[in-house]
C-alpha cells in the first residue's frame, strides 16, 4: 500500500467499507481567534457545540503508529445539523451520546466517559 499518494481522481479510496467505524462525539466550536488559551479561560472562546461523527477506517489507521491516517479522509467528520450555544447546553461533560447507523445503535455513552475533557477547569490534564 502506497501511503504517500492519493488517487488522481481527487477522491481517496477510503478502505474496505466493512472496516469503517463510526463514533458519536461532541464537537466544540471555537468562536474567537485564539491560541494557547489557559484552561481556566477556555470556556470564553467557545461559540457552541454540535453533534459529530468520528469516522475511522481501521485498515488505513493501523498502517502507522499514529491514528490520524485513518481519520483524515474528506468524508470523515460530518457534523451538525444544529449548533447549540453554551447557555442552551448546560454542562457539556454530562451529555448522553448515541450513534445510530441505519437505525441500528452502534454506541451509547456519556461525555463524562470521553478521553479529552480539557475544557473543564476543575480537571487536571
Amino acid at each position: 500500500m502506497n501511503l504517500g499518494r492519493r488517487p488522481r481522481s481527487g477522491r481517496a479510496k477510503c478502505g474496505n467499507r466493512w472496516n469503517r467505524e463510526k463514533n458519536g462525539g461532541l464537537v466544540v466550536i471555537i468562536g474567537k481567534r485564539c491560541k494557547n488559551v489557559a484552561k481556566e479561560r477556555a470556556a470564553e472562546v467557545i461559540f457552541g457545540y454540535c453533534a459529530g461523527n468520528d469516522v475511522s477506517v481501521r485498515d488505513w489507521q493501523l498502517q502507522t503508529t499514529q491514528w490520524v491516517l485513518g481519520k483524515s479522509f474528506d468524508i470523515h467528520a460530518p457534523i451538525g445539523p444544529w449548533i447549540v450555544t453554551p447557555d442552551e447546553l448546560g454542562d457539556p461533560h454530562t451529555l448522553g451520546i448515541r450513534c445510530l447507523v441505519n437505525g441500528e445503535q452502534r454506541q451509547s455513552s456519556n461525555t463524562k466517559q470521553f478521553d479529552f475533557q480539557r475544557l473543564r477547569s476543575d480537571r487536571t490534564p
